[in-house]
């Protein structure tokens, strides 16, 4: 029986965002052959903890332990930006205490291979002898960049990760954002090309990047996807492009910076060309969000309603997943679940980035907010565009985004090391 650990950043059920989507994913692709031994960082309660690993091994009878690893603490942190001069995002996750425990594991076992999720976790191993496999998720240092350019005063440099930091270093990184975003971009872009030289495989969700990663470092670096079942049938909205008010959606974890710029500019500059067209919408916005955007509840044809674990029915009751992005890298799974849902997109390039999604084909892909606005408006005139969508997108992204195809792709991305 093959034996694999995986070192996690996080729990992942619920699944609140798309980072806990891909690392379940990855559990439920795991061959029958392997056991797998899951060790996750946590900052949850005990009891948080216990009910996360009842309900993964109630369902997953591939793992055999589940354990939680310890957060440094405020002077381990510290020490680990002074003197290890890695990213403040490695920093933040580097603790000699689960180092060693997770060096015990892995000398006193014989693992075919360790899976490490990101740069966080991959280099408590990246000097071991040992197969050893990392998906980055996307490339962080690209995001970064895209975060700099982006010109708003009301970013938090840890997104979701801000709530477990001591508040002297939330106040201190934000007060100097850009200027602690431009130096770890450059610290980030020098790890993830000395990690993914070290590990024997590298994957990362979007085609894209894993082609410009590839060109970094001079290797094979796959493109793992998140994996859907897409179908032609199984729409039975019975108001589906009848309603004589128009139903946007948004979904997306709201504490990360990147949904949060989004709705900033579906807000700010999408919404009112829409309403210069006089159609009457309601902007649904579903995910875990934070006091920025308390404002949302004072607009009144926009519902904050928070999260919701039940997205197949948010999807269905809604006629248009509107998600313009400003920045951020990768395969946005918002997109990839609407498309299998049957909700019709519309985005910017940098949302269509590494997806078969094109303008006025199967999705409105536009930069110019003007242009974004006239074309709701001509697909709402017109609702047979929106029935074509839904059609042309499913066929184009069912080419390589299927369960079956995905699950090939990562079976061989651990095989054979």
């Amino acid at each position: 029986m093959k034996e694999v650990l995986f070192i996690l950043t996080r729990p992942f059920i619920p699944s609140h965002g798309g980072g806990e989507k891909m690392l379940l994913q990855a559990i439920e692709f795991i061959p029958n052959e392997y056991k797998v031994h899951v060790f996750y960082f946590s900052s949850n309660s005990i009891a948080d903890n216990t009910n996360f690993e009842v309900k993964l091994k109630e369902n997953y009878p591939t793992i055999k332990e589940i354990k939680a690893l310890k957060f440094p603490s405020f002077i381990e942190i510290f020490a680990n930006i002074l003197l290890r001069r890695t990213s403040l995002n490695e920093s933040f996750f580097y603790s000699r205490s689960s180092l060693a425990v997770i060096l015990k594991l892995i000398y006193s076992s014989n693992f075919e291979c360790v899976y490490c999720d990101m740069l966080r976790t991959a280099q408590y191993v990246e000097n071991i002898d040992l197969p050893k496999v990392v998906d980055l998720d996307d490339l962080l240092s690209k995001r970064y960049m895209r975060l700099l350019n982006y010109k708003t005063s009301n970013l938090s440099l840890f997104g979701t990760f801000s709530n477990r930091n001591n508040f002297f270093f939330n106040l201190i990184s934000n007060f100097f954002v850009r200027p602690v975003l431009f130096v770890e971009h450059y610290l980030i872009k020098k790890r993830e090309i000395l990690i993914a030289s070290k590990f024997d495989r590298v994957a990362i969700v979007s085609p894209v990047d894993a082609l410009q990663l590839s060109n970094y470092i001079g290797k094979h670096v796959f493109a793992l996807p998140p994996a859907r079942a897409f179908k032609m049938d199984g729409f039975h909205k019975s108001d589906f492009y009848h309603s004589d008010e128009f139903r946007f959606l948004f979904v997306g974890n709201l504490t990360t910076n990147q949904n949060f710029s989004s709705i900033e500019m579906i807000i700010t500059k999408l919404l009112p060309k829409i309403r210069a067209f006089n159609v009457s919408f309601t902007f649904n916005v579903v995910g875990v969000y934070d006091s920025r955007l308390h404002y949302l509840k004072d607009i009144p044809d926009v519902n904050l309603i928070g999260y919701c674990e039940d997205l197949r029915s948010v999807y269905e009751s809604n006629d248009i997943l509107l998600a313009p992005l400003s920045f951020g890298t990768g395969i946005k799974l918002k997109i990839i679940d609407a498309i299998e849902y049957g909700l019709p997109v519309v985005t910017n390039s940098v949302g269509a980035e590494g997806l078969p999604i094109f303008d006025m084909e199967n999705a409105v892909v536009s930069d110019d907010f003007d242009d974004m606005a006239a074309k709701i408006n001509q697909i709402i005139l017109n609702r047979q565009f929106l029935t074509d969508f839904r059609k042309n997108a499913i066929a184009s992204l069912s080419k390589s985004f299927t369960t079956q195809i995905v699950k090939k792709k990562f079976v061989s991305f651990l095989s054979g090391l």
